[in-house]
């Protein structure tokens, strides 16, 4: 067996997400399986048969440990729920969206012990920085898996009373300086340079997409560059090559080398909140080095398996998150398909015109980088986004340049104005910066107003043929050589035309209306080619956010109109007119003259009567605190109120899918059910 510890770490994988899943000795499936694989291996493999078998024994031995481990700890956590503990710790971020709720991180004691946890507060009073140092009584009010909490458990609280300010502990608390760091440079070129250029590099450099507007995120999100602006492996990688050119620029030594190269790894996952994306990345990276520094050679892929097991075996939650996921898909896939897809564009490159060159190099080389990530991101992003867009693989290659301008620029002006130096170099270089993160913008802009390049993938047969089609091209990429030969051409022409006809199918079914649930808040969104109707979309910042972050997986619906099932306030009605601007407001009763006159828009006024909204979209209110909606011949109703007030109601047995306060959907037995999907929220087309 060429790479053990990879076969192990994938085993491990799939053996503790089963117990996640399943709970028990469930992970003693891999075991099992991997017997059987290894007794069907012919005789002549049989030392790869043993170490097959005893990889998997070793791998659900493991997961079963690791899984036990967690489930101890998490118990023990949840027996404080209702209880009072003493905490003394450090804020790590506060919500961008409602600076009362914020995270701490430290020591919470009680009778029995005490631990190292993080806390979700709601309704801080003091004015506190990320950095600061508190300390208090909390009532613990419950205790849940968090895949992006250090060890995977994080406690709501409520405090008891406001949370004193305290000095920082003796010792060396580099969490606690790295995120005051983050917050204290980030805060200092937003003042410098307020504006969404300025917004877009602070998502380059700190992960804070909180200043850039809705619109520009859904933008950024319709061109596949989204992802660029979460500080993940690529921003890691494009560090570490200037670590290592600036280490030999000045000619040390491949030890030194490495250790300046794990510094910038640490760093840098600071100044990104150590999230789940850098935190892997810099695991994988942090091992190739170590092993560098042990006079070993490095393998990607191992070195990939174990920094996925690594932070698997710490925090089990985090195997469900879409951080860890999709760097984990994007790295294999970049592993597996890079290299054969840059080498096959290279030999057409110099068979059409002679020679690549430097700047061909270049082109076919990020091409394939980008397209073989992009790929192997595609079921993850099928599964949590319910639409994948094609726009990423082209904006990439552009895209990429302005990336590492933005934050070589922006990093180093972030550090000359946080020295006590003359502001005029680090606002010159935090101008440049600028520059590049706007032609990034326009780039995203250009791409989100063209055609539409995007396939729903909402039910299970869309997810499994994205899952698919991954595997099926590496496949065809090792062995296009033969397949290019002219006798074989024809299975090379089968081949590609079973992907158009993948494609296709993933386009045609997405032509109809689909509904999304937004969840615990009771918001739905239905989409149709026509427009598009959120009803119940909230009242906070939150909810609009949430919304505009939904809008971009259903494409290019058109049209906007919002609807409530009760009255909102002039605020409410304003705000959302200022972040989205919909084509209409929709509210329940007659009056909507008034409310025109002093707030300039669309308002229709919903009653009993049905009335067409969108083409082919038919909205009313027949009852208080309900809407009914009828769109492709399917009516659905969406309540606000209990469903006891409806009860023998002509209106609930008219209604084919029901939505409550929740955001819950609930299909007739006679009707279609609507499929649950791994990220969560429930999706249907209808």
């Amino acid at each position: 067996m060429k790479r053990p510890l990879f076969t192990f770490a994938v085993l491990f994988l799939g053996a503790l997400a089963l117990i996640q899943l399943r709970g028990g000795a469930s992970g003693f499936v891999v075991a099992g399986g991997a017997l059987l694989a290894a007794a069907c291996l012919p005789r002549r493999k049989g030392a790869f048969a043993r170490q097959l078998a005893l990889c998997g024994a070793a791998a659900s031995v493991a997961a079963l440990a690791a899984g036990g481990l967690f489930a101890l700890r998490l118990e023990g956590w949840q027996a404080l729920e209702g209880r009072s503990v003493s905490f003394s710790g450090w804020m790590e971020e506060a919500s961008p969206y409602d600076p009362s709720r914020v995270t701490l991180r430290g020591r919470a004691a009680w009778a029995e012990g005490s631990g190292r946890v993080r806390l979700a507060l709601s309704g801080m009073t003091e004015e506190v920085s990320p950095g600061d140092w508190l300390a208090g009584e909390f009532l613990v009010v419950s205790a849940w898996e968090d895949g992006d909490a250090p060890g995977g458990v994080t406690l709501s609280v409520r405090a008891e009373a406001p949370p004193e300010p305290v000095p920082a502990p003796e010792g060396f608390h580099p969490l606690a300086g790295l995120a005051a760091l983050r917050w204290r440079l980030s805060q200092r070129l937003w003042e410098a340079r307020p504006g969404e250029d300025t917004g877009a590099v602070l998502a380059l450099l700190f992960s804070r997409q909180d200043k850039l507007p809705a619109r520009r995120l859904g933008e950024l999100d319709r061109a596949g560059l989204r992802h660029l602006l979460v500080v993940s492996g690529l921003h890691l990688s494009l560090l570490l090559g200037w670590a290592e050119a600036a280490a030999r620029r000045f000619g040390l030594d491949r030890r030194l080398g490495s250790l300046l190269s794990l510094s910038g790894i640490f760093l840098l996952a600071g100044m990104a909140g150590f999230s789940v994306s850098v935190v892997r990345a810099g695991v994988m990276a942090g091992l190739c080095h170590l092993g560098r520094l042990a006079l070993r050679r490095a393998d990607s892929l191992t070195s990939l398996g174990a920094g996925g097991a690594v932070l698997a075996a710490l925090s089990p939650p985090v195997l469900f998150t879409l951080g860890w996921q999709l760097t984990l898909a994007a790295t294999l896939g970049l592993l597996a398909g890079a290299g054969p897809l840059s080498a096959l564009l290279e030999e057409r490159l110099v068979a059409r015109f002679g020679r690549a060159g430097r700047f061909g190099g270049w082109v076919t080389e990020g091409l394939s980088a980008s397209a073989a990530a992009q790929l192997g991101a595609l079921p993850v992003l099928a599964a949590w986004l319910g639409r994948v867009s094609l726009w990423g693989v082209v904006t990439t290659l552009p895209a990429l340049p302005l990336v590492a301008g933005g934050i070589l620029l922006g990093g180093t002006g972030a550090l000359l104005l946080s020295l006590p130096l003359p502001d005029a170099p680090g606002l010159f270089l935090l101008d440049l910066a600028r520059m590049a993160a706007r032609l990034l913008l326009l780039l995203a802009r250009g791409a989100a107003g063209l055609a539409d390049l995007s396939f729903p993938v909402l039910l299970p047969w869309q997810l499994a043929l994205c899952a698919a089609i991954p595997p099926g091209v590496f496949f065809c990429l090792y062995l296009f050589p033969r397949l290019a030969r002219r006798r074989e051409r024809r299975a090379l022409g089968a081949c590609l035309l079973g992907a158009v006809l993948a494609l296709g199918c993933l386009w045609r079914s997405g032509r109809g209306a689909t509904v999304i649930s937004l969840g615990e808040g009771g918001g739905v969104v239905i989409s149709t080619p026509a427009g598009t109707l959120a009803l119940d979309p909230g009242e906070s910042l939150w909810d609009r956010r949430r919304l505009s972050s939904r809008l971009p997986r259903q494409g290019d619906g058109g049209p906007l109109v919002l609807a409530f099932s009760q009255g909102a306030e002039e605020n409410t009605l304003l705000a959302w007119q200022r972040e989205l601007s919909p084509a209409a407001l929709c509210l329940p009763g007659p009056g909507t003259g008034l409310l025109e006159h002093q707030l300039p828009g669309v308002y229709l006024p919903l009653g009993a009567e049905p009335r067409e909204v969108l083409p082919g979209i038919h909205l009313s209110a027949p009852a208080p605190h309900c809407l009914v909606v009828e769109a492709g011949g399917v009516k659905m109703l969406k309540s606000s109120a209990p469903y006891p007030r409806l009860e023998g109601s002509p209106v609930l047995e008219e209604a084919g899918l029901l939505v409550d306060r929740r955001g819950n959907a609930f299909a007739r037995p006679e009707a279609f059910i609507p499929a649950r999907m791994p990220g969560g929220e429930r999706n249907l087309v209808l």
